[in-house]
This record gives C-alpha cells, structure tokens and sequence, in this order.
C-alpha cells in the first residue's frame, strides 16, 4: 500500500512532463486521493524516521558521551514530536496547500481550478518527498516552482488542442 503511494511520487519526480501528459485523463478525484494517500504515507513515514534518529542521537549521547539519558521520558516526548510532524504534515498538506492555490489561481487564470489543483499536487511531490529534511526546503520549493510551471505549460497546450479539435469539428459540422 504505501510501495504504491512512493512508486507513483517517484514517477513524478523522474520523469514529470510524461505524469502531466497523462494528468489529463485522469479525474479530478482520483488525483486527490492519490495525493491524499502520499500525503499519509510521506507523514508516517517522515514521523518514524525523526523518531528513529533522536533514539539513535540519545543513544549516542548514552554510549559514547556517557550523558544521563532518561529513556522513558525521552520516548514520550519523541512519540509527541513524531505524532506532530504527522499532523504538520497533514495541516500542511491539505490547509496550506488550499491557500497557495488560492494565490496560485491568480496567475493562471486561463487553466480551470480542478485542473490548476491536480498540477499542484503533483507539483507538490519534490516537498512531499523530501521536505522533511528542512536544511532542502528551500531547494524544494524551486523545484515544485519549476514543475508548476512546466505543469501549467503542458495543461495550456492540451486547453489548446481540445478547443482546435472542437473547433474543426464545427467546422464540419
């Protein structure tokens, strides 16, 4: 289950023009559950991997430094700072995200908002993935940029042919 949510943020990460190309036949709510479940499973997992890495750092701080380190304190502080990357993740996944496209949407004016929010939860997957590493945050952020852009850019061209086959059926008509 989550193997399948990580292979599909994978493959957008590698090779994005191709998943925007296919975007379009995809609905509006398959996307979102799509995101959704990636959201959960990049939250679990970013949740573990801090736990694991502040229970090694105290085991360090324990074996090598000989600090006192009170373990069953330690644990439900971390179990708490785990559970609350989880939840950031979510609140910033689902809340912020909503007030970016809102901000978003300005720009792209001539893209419909169903279709704008399916390039940003794909656009999203670079932060998604690797956000949990705050120190490429910034980095992160430039990528997305670059994808909603080339995103935006694939989804104007499509806008573009489906209105010239519309027209020349018309034509026919």
């Amino acid at each position: 289950m989550f193997a399948k949510s990580l292979k599909k943020a994978w493959n957008i990460v590698t090779d994005p023009i191709s998943e925007f190309k296919k975007l379009n036949k995809i609905s509006f709510e398959k996307v979102l559950g799509e995101y959704l479940h990636m959201l959960i499973t990049i939250g679990v997992i970013a949740g573990i991997f801090n736990l694991l890495i502040n229970v090694f750092r105290a085991l360090y701080l324990d074996i090598f430094l000989h600090a006192d380190v009170q373990y069953i304190r330690m644990i439900n502080y971390l179990f708490g700072k785990a559970s609350s990357i989880f939840f950031f993740a979510l609140f910033f996944g689902t809340f912020i995200m909503f007030l970016v496209s809102l901000i978003i949407k300005q720009f792209f004016t001539r893209v419909k908002y169903t279709e704008m929010l399916k390039i940003l939860f794909y656009s999203l997957t670079p932060l998604l993935l690797f956000g949990w590493t705050h120190k490429l945050v910034p980095g992160l952020v430039i990528w997305s940029l670059i994808m909603l852009y080339h995103g935006m850019k694939v989804n104007e061209s499509n806008i573009i042919k489906s209105k010239t086959k519309k027209n020349s059926i018309k034509q026919r008509e």
